[in-house]
């Protein structure tokens, strides 16, 4: 069910400022060792289609994202990433205890938020890289732009709902993980 008071109530309103809001739809594929893995399709809210998804033409403000998500067939809103916004997205996916806590400790001022899935975090900072990253082996992903990250807007206790530059703290993650 799509929680659609609470992307409203948590998610911070600098990332809603921003005209970059897509949906998403989940969609069940087998990887290549037969899995089921869920994808999450990104869907213009304004064309009510996928291709052409970072076209930024068909990118909406997060009013109209929201309102469109359940019309569109939709299971919830994606943020895209871009060059011409400061936030860039760690995505922390089934990664050990330990390095969970390092991250959270790290950057526990700014927004984190559970990821879809329900066994991860998104933290959303302030800062740059050189490029996009997903480390396989670290189970970390880090994020710049042409990027869309589905959002859930349920955000940890006890973290902020600002968005704040960590670029010394990602530094020091960037050249660790990649």
């Amino acid at each position: 069910m799509i929680n659609i008071e609470q992307y409203k109530r948590n998610i911070p309103m600098e990332l809603r400022a921003y005209r970059q809001w897509l949906c998403f739809k989940k969609i069940k594929r087998l990887d290549l060792k037969g899995n089921e893995k869920i994808i999450k399709l990104p869907v213009s809210p304004i064309t009510l289609k996928s291709n052409g998804w970072n076209n930024e033409e068909n990118w909406a403000d997060f009013e109209t994202a929201v309102k469109n998500i359940e019309s569109s067939g939709s299971d919830g809103l994606s943020f895209v990433l871009s060059i011409d916004d400061p936030f860039l997205c760690i995505d922390l996916d089934n990664v050990s205890r330990d390095m969970r806590e390092r991250f959270f400790g790290d950057f526990y001022d700014t927004y984190i938020e559970i990821s879809q899935s329900g066994k991860g975090l998104h933290i959303f900072a302030k800062g740059e890289i050189a490029d996009n990253f997903n480390n396989q082996i670290e189970k970390v992903e880090m994020y710049q732009n042409n990027r869309c990250i589905a959002m859930t807007g349920d955000s940890v206790d006890g973290t902020s709902n600002n968005i704040i530059d960590k670029q010394s703290e990602i530094d020091r993650y960037y050249a660790f993980c990649p």
